[in-house]
């Protein structure tokens, strides 16, 4: 059954405001104001129960000889929490682990219309309790706190319509449009990942105004149909110091970008063809400058829906091998506290695990290449040295890795993957170049729960696993 007491989360996070933030790279440099008329993101917020607990040792005291420890890792976007409950003795009587991962909601809500983002949420072990149902708010009332009252509030809902959810993963989207406020009003998105603690979204409603205009980077980027691609262009950002590249994001809808860019690394041009679509889809993006101290001011959105019988205008294709970078090699530093810290660099063979040199494919000089935006190589090197197994199944063009307990299946040129036997889907397929298996190092990653740092100037690959 469902806990009905609330905890006090014991953990140490980093509480970053969070604007469409991909993992690995620095956050928001500046929120420039904005020309347009609505509700626009301003700050994110961890917010825990203020319930007054006695706490003893990290756990709280039930009475009658049981003590309860509540435990997360992680920060926005993607954390997992746990709970459990010990007699005197120190015997396990109850427990539950599970992970929440989620896309930051949209850094602009338009007035009059529903607005959503897509949220994973899995069990990964109980007994005798259950995991606590996840759900979301829009607090018309401005309450001001994760209210579970009903009146004035917007329920955010599943694809099947659910307002609370446990191991799925679906588009969350609020139950209502959002309507228009007047100029200071704020308002805010609550998630609740349980028992009083999530994540709270504060926008502000801001008014059109015609005596600021947008900075080009903010309102150029254009979307080009083409056959089983999507042709991008933009503006160069007019903020040159410090510029590293552009990152864009997709979705499968208007306001549905997800967190995670569309390439590895920052495009350095101002154009890009994104060849990880299919034909008959609608795919929106928007685009961020990525500088040396963060991230850029959100452009304007863009959609195009590839077709079979469209093109891109004579643009050259993306995805024909590397990107050309050959990494300058100047030395791999170690992170602080660096467990089972790996350093890779694109186009080098060997890589570094917790300060030790190691070949990524030993006797064949196999080098991490970018394909279609994304970081591939030889996965096995890096997998064992994790503590983790790689096997390949000739039969069916199959790898399997297994780390600590999660199993990820993977097949030759295809986009579908069993994750601990649950269906997922990477946008670039594993291929085979010059005999050799290239798998997607992001994908693979973030499954396996690892830390993952991409160093878009020396094209570096830093991975942390627990």
């Amino acid at each position: 059954m469902f806990r009905k007491s609330m905890y006090v989360c014991i953990c140490a996070l980093i509480f970053t405001v969070v604007l469409l933030s991909p993992n690995g790279f620095p956050t928001e440099k500046a929120l420039a104001a904005s020309s347009t008329e609505g509700w626009h993101l301003i700050k994110t917020n961890y917010h825990v129960s203020s319930l007054d607990v006695k706490v003893l040792g990290g756990a709280s005291n039930r009475g009658g000889g049981l003590w309860d420890t509540f435990t997360c890792e992680g920060n926005e976007g993607k954390m997992t929490l746990s709970s459990t409950r010990k007699d005197n003795n120190g015997n396990v009587i109850a427990f539950y682990n599970y992970r929440v991962k989620w896309d930051t909601p949209p850094a602009f809500i338009a007035p009059n219309q529903k607005t959503g983002f897509n949220i994973e949420v899995q069990t990964i072990g109980n007994k005798s309790w259950s995991s606590p149902p996840i759900d979301a708010k829009f607090d018309l009332a401005n309450l001001g706190s994760p209210s579970y009252a009903t009146a004035g509030l917007i329920r955010f809902q599943s694809t099947k319509g659910e307002t609370h959810i446990t191991n799925q993963a679906t588009y969350f989207e609020s139950g209502k449009v959002i309507p228009a406020g007047k100029k200071g009003d704020k308002r805010a998105i609550w998630l609740q990942l349980g028992n009083s603690y999530g994540y709270s979204y504060v926008y502000e409603w801001k008014e059109a105004s015609l005596a600021t205009p947008a900075t080009p980077s903010m309102q150029n980027l254009r979307a080009t149909a083409g056959n089983k691609q999507v042709c991008l262009t933009w503006s160069a950002a007019a903020d040159k110091q410090g510029l590293i590249g552009y990152h864009l994001f997709r979705g499968t809808g208007s306001g549905k970008e997800t967190t995670t860019p569309v390439t590895d690394f920052p495009i350095k041009d101002t154009s890009y063809n994104d060849p990880n679509v299919f034909n008959g889809t609608t795919y929106c993006y928007i685009m961020r400058p990525v500088y040396s101290s963060g991230m850029g001011t959100v452009s304007n959105e863009a959609c195009a829906t590839p077709s079979a019988t469209a093109a891109c205008g004579g643009q050259k294709a993306a995805g024909s091998g590397t990107e050309g970078k050959t990494v300058d090699e100047k030395g791999n530093p170690i992170l602080p506290g660096g467990i089972g810290t790996i350093i890779l660099s694109i186009n080098n063979p060997f890589m570094t695990v917790n300060g030790a040199q190691r070949e990524i494919d030993p006797g064949r000089g196999t080098v991490p290449i970018v394909y279609n935006g994304r970081t591939l190589l030889p996965i096995a090197a890096v997998i064992e040295a994790a503590g983790g197994t790689v096997k390949w199944l000739a039969a069916e063009k199959k790898v399997t890795i297994e780390q600590k307990g999660t199993i990820i299946d993977l097949w030759i040129d295809k986009n579908e993957t069993l994750i601990n036997g649950k269906p997922g889907m990477t946008d670039v397929a594993p291929i085979i170049q010059n005999s050799r298996t290239m798998l997607p190092l992001r994908f693979i990653a973030d499954n396996l729960g690892a830390k993952v740092d991409w160093d878009g100037v020396s094209y570096k690959v830093t991975i942390q696993f627990k």
